[in-house]
């Protein structure tokens, strides 16, 4: 192949190269950009590192054609160009990418987090209901001993009423009888005379009256 067709040729498939390094850095700039997902983000950066390869092999293809030394210069300088601007996006991207992890590993131990309080928060509602349930058992066992208590209780207070009833009523009967013998051994009082004549009738009434049931209790 003639020198300078098989340059022309070389050239073309580089520039071609570049124009797909192009297109590929834009992609990948403008998922970055609208804050895609970490998936996408990757495979446009592969693909975008794959264009940069290719174009490096094409441009070393075709500066093996250049003899002229400042033509090959100035070709090398423009690789140079889209070096760096290959570097700097394939470091944007990576930051993004790490950022991106980092953010949801802190989302994951957050939500972690989150359950692990979310648990122990069930927890604590299970471990007080089941001390709830076991309060109220003992209430209710409570109520029962007490129930049980106040039942004994009121056969012994009505026993014990009973008892201090018939207590009071055998006390009342041997007071009666104390106070009926008492009684029966006091001596009687007499009428007096005022010494009214008026009144000499009914003090003689009263006197035999009083003597007549004087008699009679000493016959008792």
């Amino acid at each position: 192949m003639d020198p300078a067709a098989a340059l022309k040729e070389a050239k073309i498939c580089r520039r071609t190269a570049k124009a797909a390094l192009t297109r590929s850095g834009k992609s990948l700039n403008n998922l970055i950009a609208q804050k895609r997902p970490e998936s996408e983000v990757k495979d446009a950066l592969v693909k975008y590192q794959g264009s940069y390869e290719l174009l490096v092999e094409v441009h070393e293809a075709y500066v093996k054609l250049i003899e002229d030394d400042e033509e090959f210069e100035t070709e090398e300088s423009w690789l140079s160009e889209c070096q760096e601007t290959f570097m700097e996006s394939e470091l944007a991207a990576k930051i993004y990418l790490e950022t991106h992890l980092s953010k949801g590993k802190v989302d994951t131990e957050a939500m972690g987090g989150k359950s692990s309080e979310l648990n122990d928060v069930l927890l604590s509602q299970s471990s007080q209901a089941n001390v709830c349930e076991n309060s109220k058992s003992d209430t209710q066992e409570l109520h029962q001993v007490e129930n049980m208590i106040g039942m004994s209780s009121n056969g012994d207070s009505k026993s014990d009423t009973q008892t201090s009833n018939e207590e009071s009523k055998s006390t009342t009967e041997r007071a009666q009888i104390s106070t009926a013998r008492t009684f029966k051994h006091q001596k009687p009082k007499l009428p007096t005379f005022s010494g009214d004549v008026r009144d000499c009738n009914i003090f003689k009434s009263d006197f035999k009256h009083a003597m007549s049931h004087h008699m009679q209790r000493e016959t008792l």
